[in-house]
């Protein structure tokens, strides 16, 4: 502590703290379960990028690309909320005596 009751700096050799902090930020990228699907994601669109179609990375393109892609996320949400609290219509149903 300094006199000013405040911690007193810590010399870091010059260079390595960046390095030090990039280490730190991949390694917790890394931890996450959704990195795989991420890196992936970059991957693939890489790969589209050169093979693909020339057109593949106009305005138009990316647009039609992320319109297909909210879609499907939207009903993979619903579709997961409905598969973890379960299907609360046969519930319903079953109360009534409708399903067996």
């Amino acid at each position: 502590m300094t006199a000013g009751g405040r911690p007193a700096e810590v010399a870091v050799p010059p260079g390595r703290g960046a390095r030090e902090s990039v280490a730190r930020t991949w390694g917790a990228f890394v931890r996450r379960p959704a990195s795989g699907a991420a890196v992936g994601t970059a991957m693939m669109f890489a790969l589209f990028s050169f093979l693909a179609h020339p057109h593949f990375l106009t305005l138009p393109s990316m647009a039609s690309t992320l319109t297909i892609a909210a879609e499907l996320g939207i009903v993979a949400m619903g579709m997961t909320l409905l598969m973890i609290g379960g299907s609360s219509t046969s519930r319903w149903a079953r109360s009534w005596g409708s399903a067996r």
